[in-house]
């Protein structure tokens, strides 16, 4: 008896799925005859829309292309955390068209504005660098450094880590081409302004000059000891002069003098801004996700939006019937 039981609840199930399932595709048949019926009830409103929202997609994508500038720069006298707050506020300022910060930045088309982010040039080396250690001992930090955290990309990436390296890349957004003088300069002009580091600039420069002056007439004296080194050698103490580990440490010390004077001079030409530009790449073509396709998308847009107002209107009266007939 219980095996008949059994059998038969499941020949029920069975009954009751294939009929569900009959059900189901009577019920798709009859959605997508109405919707051809809806098609043929309203093609010509349809292809109307579709053809006035091809025509304003096609205007929009020849209109209102996306295009990168980049800005190559280097944050000199310690203002990155400066440069990194200041274009944080630059956005909303530029788009809110403040009159007193559009007076002092010089912005003519501040409409093209989009958007301005900056990213560091992600460089192990100036991570780690210290300028009173060998390579050698650089190679070991930075494997120390990964031994500790396994996530190097995200030490690096991170923005408490971006202000120890010495490159980064400004990016402005704008809508449509521009010109470096329109967008470019005044951002620029607008970071090298600021007074305290104008200041630090000052000081920056006439400590390098100094130094620069200071290793120079080290050097030349160490050429001095090496010149007397090498007469002395020309009278037979050749062998033991080569064998003195003071002088080999003199001729490492000039070399290290001479390769930061070269790194001074480098610096030097760099201290001549706060935010020293170090190139631009103007007009990139910024590809987003509805770049090229909003001939497609305004289209479909229009349609969606009167199939949805028509089921609005059908639902508003199919409720407003039932309750005449309530009343009624």
């Amino acid at each position: 008896m219980a095996n008949s039981t059994s059998t038969d609840n499941q020949d029920i199930d069975l009954g009751q799925l294939s009929k569900k399932v009959k059900n189901y595709f009577s019920s798709l048949n009859d959605a997508i005859f109405d919707g051809i019926l809806f098609i043929k009830r309203n093609i010509i409103v349809l292809v109307i829309l579709i053809v006035i929202g091809a025509a304003l997609g096609y205007y929009k994508d020849k209109t209102s292309t996306i295009f990168e500038q980049k800005i190559f720069v280097i944050p000199n006298f310690g203002s990155i955390d400066y440069l990194y707050e200041e274009i944080e506020n630059m956005s909303s300022k530029i788009r809110r068209e403040d009159p007193e910060f559009m007076k002092v930045s010089g912005f003519k088309n501040a409409d093209k504005f989009l958007k301005i982010d900056i990213k560091p040039v992600v460089e192990i080396y100036d991570f780690i660098e210290d300028k009173d250690v060998d390579e050698d001992d650089r190679k070991f930090q930075l494997f120390r450094l990964i031994s500790e955290n396994g996530d190097m990309k995200k030490i690096l990436e991170d923005k408490t880590t971006a202000r120890h390296y010495k490159n980064h890349i400004i990016t402005i957004t704008t809508s449509g081409e521009t010109e470096k003088s329109e967008m470019v300069d005044p951002i620029l002009k607008y970071f090298n302004s600021n007074s305290y580091f104008l200041k630090m600039k000052e000081e920056y420069v006439n400590n390098l000059n100094l130094k620069i002056i200071a290793n120079d007439t080290v050097i030349k004296q160490i050429d001095a000891v090496l010149n007397g080194f090498s007469n002395k050698g020309k009278n037979g103490n050749l062998m033991y002069y080569n064998d003195n580990t003071e002088l080999s440490e003199v001729i490492k010390y000039k070399n290290k003098l001479t390769k930061e004077q070269g790194q001074n001079r480098i610096d030097k030409v760099n201290y001549s801004d706060v935010v020293k530009d170090g190139g631009t790449l103007l007009n990139i073509y910024g590809k987003t996700f509805t770049s090229g396709r909003m001939k497609f998308i305004v289209p479909l847009l229009f349609v969606l939006a009167f199939i949805g107002g028509v089921q609005f209107r059908n639902f508003y009266r199919k409720q407003s019937n039932k309750r005449k007939s309530v009343i009624v």
